[in-house]
């Protein structure tokens, strides 16, 4: 092996140890500085620094060709290599994402500061409070803060606002001078309102000022968040309300006017709206909606979804959405994303790929359903007393149903069913491509729970009494439906041992 490959390899790992040195020995002197966010920042630049060093050893074996070099990479490098990316990234999901927030303030890092955006200067926070008489229905614009927002309809006649200013700076006198600059204020014009965030020429365009707001506002008004990254909540507000997020999330709730979310984000809770909802944009956390009692949209780069009103609760995750309690015109468009839907009434429309749609309802069906589904499974489960005609067909799948009078033909690479069942009734049609599909009677998806139920309960049923096990099981089935209640009893055999010696002695000479 070259001895100046490894001098090289020495001198590269030496520098290594003294920067990490450095970093870690910085904060005894600057406390402003915070090792783990700086290595969240800039731990690529060792991969550069390392391909550096690869390129010098490349450019030395070009001039001197006579002498042998080690290969480019070796195993133990590569695995190094490796180790060193997946170190380097859960530092940096850990320290930088706004979920590690725990994570960060066990590494030291002061949250809601602001200050692991410059690790280099020091927090200072300051406060102002705003207040201006309204028009009875104002319009309230609130632009670009930089931190959480707070926004609550109250029982008053002015526009109040309370404001935590957190300022970065060298030192308390460059914060100080960075306050005077900020002269929030309220400015209005023909009932709008606006609070604007800053005036003046700030460092760095004000990057290391973060505003956390909190306003009051009369019940009457309207409210237009444009916020970033940050939480923006508004709540009790007669007015439409529309939030524009770059980063952060959205709680809103107790309105009357219409919602509007838009841009992107994490989280998305919207709850007990009277007005139309609509949410528009790419949102990596999740997104609860309930209590809607207009139209509701959704749209977004993998799903599109429209609803003529949520009386129950909507659940999307990045792989998921459940819902219960849709009415409709109900219309999906998603991929790649589990669907559950219970509680449904009014016409559906479902398209779905790669991934498994599952509908329960307990009302009569008297509007069309249609569910498409790629590579995924299809089960819909219906009341026994329903009347539809079904129009079903898998390609390179099964189907199956509960009903009765529906053609069922398993032949061929494509599986249909046909037919109708009851009298009139809406169509329903179901197709899918390497998947099955199932039509259900909700009664049998009721049995086949209370089943499940048994099966689960009976392991702790184990060693109880006779009365015991049997009072127990004919709760459960009780709950699940009165018509399986002597069919899913367990039949229990009590040995003659514990039972009274009169008894047992009856039991024997059976």
């Amino acid at each position: 092996m070259n001895s100046n490959a490894n001098r090289h390899a020495s001198f590269f790992w030496a520098l290594i140890l003294i920067a990490a040195g450095l970093v870690f020995l910085a904060p005894n002197f600057y406390p402003a500085i915070h090792p783990w966010v700086v290595i969240a920042h800039y731990w690529p630049v060792l991969i550069i620094l390392w391909g550096i060093a690869k390129l010098f050893d490349a450019v030395q074996a070009r001039l001197h060709p006579e002498t042998a070099h080690p290969p480019l990479f070796t195993g133990t490098e590569v695995v190094l290599l490796i180790l060193l990316l997946l170190f380097g990234t859960l530092i940096s999901r850990i320290v930088l994402a706004p979920w590690g927030q725990h994570w960060r303030s066990a590494l030291g890092v002061q949250l809601g500061s602001g200050d692991w955006e410059n690790p280099f200067l020091n927090s200072y926070v300051f406060g102002q409070t705003l207040s201006i008489l309204a028009s009875p229905k104002p319009l309230v614009l609130i632009e670009d803060p930089h931190g959480n927002v707070t926004v609550e309809g109250s029982e008053t006649t002015k526009l109040d606002a309370t404001i935590k200013e957190t300022i970065g700076a060298r030192d308390r006198k460059q914060a100080e001078k960075i306050h005077s600059r900020l002269k929030l204020q309220w400015s209005s014009a023909d009932g709008r309102y606006t609070l604007e965030p800053y005036h003046g020429k700030l460092p760095r365009g004000g990057a290391d000022v973060r505003l956390d707001m909190a306003l009051s506002l009369p019940l009457a008004s309207s409210a237009r968040v444009t916020a970033q990254h940050g939480a923006v909540k508004v709540a009790k507000l007669a007015g439409p309300v529309s939030v524009q997020l770059t980063g952060g999330s959205a709680e809103i709730r107790a309105t009357k006017g219409g919602v509007s979310v838009q841009g992107r984000g994490s989280d998305v809770e919207i709850s007990d709206a009277s007005g139309p909802v609509s949410v528009n944009g790419d949102f990596t956390g999740s997104v609860h909606l309930a209590h809607l009692e207009e139209g509701v949209e959704f749209l977004s780069s993998r799903t599109t979804l429209h609803a003529g009103r949520l009386p129950g609760k909507l659940v999307m995750e990045l792989g998921s959405l459940e819902i219960s309690g849709i009415r409709g015109p109900f219309d999906l468009s998603t991929r790649q994303k589990d669907v559950d839907v219970q509680d449904f009434k009014g016409s559906v429309k479902i398209a779905d790929q790669d991934a498994n749609v599952n509908l329960s309802t307990g009302a009569l069906p008297t509007e069309p359903i249609s569910i498409t589904s790629t590579n995924g499974d299809i089960r819909l489960a219906l009341p026994a007393a329903s009347s539809f005609s079904v129009d079903a067909t898998s390609d390179h799948g099964e189907v199956s149903s509960d009903f009765a009078g529906l053609k069922v033909d398993q032949q061929g690479p494509q599986p249909f069913m046909r037919g109708s069942h009851g009298h009139g009734g809406p169509t329903i049609r179901l197709t899918t491509s390497y998947g099955t599909i199932r039509l259900m009677r909700q009664d049998v998806g009721k049995i086949e729970s209370s089943r499940g139920n048994i099966a689960r309960l009976m392991p702790a049923l184990h060693g109880r009494s006779f009365t015991q096990s049997r009072l127990t099981a004919a709760r459960v089935v009780k709950n699940s439906g009165k018509e399986m209640a002597t069919q899913l009893l367990p039949r229990t055999v009590t040995p003659p041992s514990a039972t009274k010696p009169a008894t047992a002695k009856a039991m024997a000479m059976r």
